[in-house]
């Protein structure tokens, strides 16, 4: 008698293989994380996925990939851009950085402010809400939803070869650069010759 494996079983072994074949032009993202659907249909459509591609592979894959492509990628991407830190006129930094708001693709100065009032029925903003005000927990909560909607933001950007993209930490010099690379725990954008830091301290390893 031939075994007939169970429908649970066979869902099993599609999501496992669903996820194992996932790859994104230019960085990861596991969209089977919960997150808003706005969020969701934003990057389904930002990425291409291709089948039998391990994700896994793909940041030393693409590391090695990195020096041959570089130079037609920055031929391309000449209009990519990110803003520097700015002073005010006696030497002190403006705080004026704007975020993206992973709900309504909008850049805002004041991102936690925005949420809070404009999208306080998200379950995300809700969940923010529920801890003490300045707790490390909120401030977490915050970054995890600017750091999603940045990186939806930035991955438009680079598809349109032209635009300004939003890193964690901006450039002290105004710089055309191409060269960001996103970490796929907590989703923030990082220079590459930055980034062994921030994946090594990251919250969500």
């Amino acid at each position: 008698m031939d075994y007939i494996p169970d429908s649970s079983e066979e869902s099993d072994v599609d999501e496992e293989r669903i996820s194992n074949s996932r790859k994104a032009r230019i960085q990861f993202v596991n969209i089977d994380e919960p997150r808003s659907s706005s969020y969701v249909d934003r990057l389904r459509e930002i990425y291409t996925f291709e089948p039998d591609i391990d994700i896994d592979s793909e940041i030393s894959l693409q590391e090695s990939e990195h020096k041959e492509t570089n130079k037609d990628k920055g031929s391309q991407m000449q209009g990519v851009y990110a803003l520097p830190s700015q002073k005010t006129a006696d030497g002190k930094r403006k705080w004026d950085k704007k975020q993206s708001c992973v709900f309504s693709s909008k850049l805002y100065p004041k991102l936690p402010r925005h949420l809070e009032k404009v999208h306080s029925k998200e379950v995300e903003v809700q969940r923010a809400l529920a801890f003490e005000k300045g707790s490390k927990e909120r401030k977490e909560a915050w970054k995890s939803m600017r750091n999603k909607g940045n990186f939806a933001h930035n991955m438009m950007v680079y598809n349109k070869g032209k635009g300004q993209v939003i890193p964690c930490k901006r450039p002290l010099t105004s710089i055309e650069e191409t060269n960001y690379i996103q970490c796929k725990e907590c989703k923030g954008t990082y220079r590459r010759s930055e980034f062994v830091a921030p994946r090594l301290s990251c919250s969500l390893k």
